[in-house]
């Protein structure tokens, strides 16, 4: 059961109060807890924890803590270490109308971190490093957020510099040489698309090998964990491949290159949680859409937003079945995968949170509920007791 900050914060600030979730989430089936320590805003707040692992243990949970590794403000509050203390983190963000750091982009309310400047690593670094240090008997980290915020950030300086380090390529039209956008606001690739996105891939992979190496030594029991979203064939956007190294996506996707393969992170990784958020929850179902599509093309049909997402969805990528199996082929076996469901995605119907919920626990290795708060405001322990006691 994940435990969102913000969602939860006043709940649980009181022991009586955590102690009766806790007891709800072990009664319901549940083995483990995810506590968010670290929201959007970038700042560290650990002073539940200590409470967290005593009565977690206590009952039988163990308790992981989750990080928004780069993460440094909410953008429509604007809080955040990106708005006092380290502005100079914060992301630049390219727009069909220029390069603008992020906290002036409003579309997005995750205030983001350059993951490509080395004063930003060292100062996560600082905080991971802190945490394992004081905290002994926690039974993992799950980092979240370890990535950049989209295609279209980083655009600094660093990173530039970056990518011409590691490219030995010179820009003389940046960023258009990487993309540009057309009238419609959509990106056109440039000479170096593929190589920026095989950079950035490389970069968060070899920031999440300092880290295991560093939390390893400080406490080599220490569970390290990841959770992204499930959506693969896009996820490149972020800077992030989750799969193994022996998985060569360049045999199926146009955007990446043959050395892609080799930015794949799971094997650095002692768990993963990957987020199943569809609303289609089997393959029959997707088939079924697709054939009412051939009929009427104004279709909705989840995760297509143009025909190559339609390619996607016809191999089944997007819903809770489809998703789950490709999570599990791609890591190929060198991680256990959880299966992750957001609860709120089904409010209009929540019986269908208890289907995709099963569907998630059969295909992958566990489940992983997103998020405590919704579970209290739909009520529905009962339905998840079911699914874990195998009802």
């Amino acid at each position: 059961m994940w435990i969102d900050y913000e969602a939860n914060c006043q709940r649980m600030s009181s022991d009586d109060s955590l102690h009766h979730y806790l007891d709800k989430i072990r009664e319901t089936g549940f083995s483990s807890i995810v506590v968010d320590i670290k929201p959007i805003t970038g700042y560290l707040d650990c002073s539940r924890l200590p409470e967290y692992i005593s009565y977690g243990h206590k009952i039988g949970l163990k308790v992981f803590a989750s990080m928004n590794v780069f993460c440094g403000g909410h953008n429509h509050k604007d809080e955040g270490i990106i708005f006092k203390e380290h502005p100079e983190f914060q992301s630049m963000v390219y727009t069909k109308d220029g390069i603008i750091p992020i906290s002036r982009f409003k579309e997005d309310y995750n205030g983001m971190l350059n993951p490509a400047d080395p004063a930003v690593q060292d100062y996560e670094m600082g905080i991971i490093r802190e945490v394992v240090k004081g905290y002994p008997s926690l039974d993992g980290l799950i980092f979240d957020r370890l990535r950049f915020r989209g295609i279209d950030t980083d655009f600094s300086e660093i990173s530039k510099k970056a990518y011409e380090k590691y490219s030995g390529h010179t820009f003389k039209d940046f960023p258009a040489e990487v993309f540009t956008y057309d009238g419609d606001g959509k990106i056109v690739p440039g000479p170096q698309y593929k190589g920026w996105i095989t950079w950035r891939a490389a970069l968060v992979k070899d920031f999440l090998s300092r880290v295991r190496k560093e939390v390893k030594q400080l406490n080599p029991s220490l569970t390290v964990g990841d959770y992204t979203g499930a959506w693969y064939p896009t996820y490149y956007n972020e800077g992030v491949n989750w799969a193994s190294d022996t998985f060569d996506p360049s045999t199926l996707f146009t955007w990446a290159d043959p050395s892609y393969k080799n930015t794949g992170y799971a094997s650095l990784l002692d768990l993963y949680m990957t987020g199943l958020y569809y609303l289609t929850v089997t393959k029959a179902e997707v088939d079924s859409t697709l054939s009412r599509a051939k009929g009427n093309p104004s279709t909705e049909i989840e995760g297509v937003h143009s025909e190559v997402d339609r390619g996607y969805a016809e191999q089944y990528w997007f819903c809770v079945e489809g998703g789950a199996e490709w999570a599990k082929k791609i890591t190929d076996g060198v991680v256990p995968v959880v299966g992750s469901i957001l609860v709120s995605q089904y409010a209009d119907d929540m019986s269908r949170m208890k289907v995709a919920a099963r569907e998630a626990l059969k295909d992958t290795d566990g489940l992983m509920c997103f998020d405590l708060v919704w579970v209290i405001k739909y009520g529905v322990w009962q339905d998840l007791k079911d699914v874990l006691s195998g009802k």
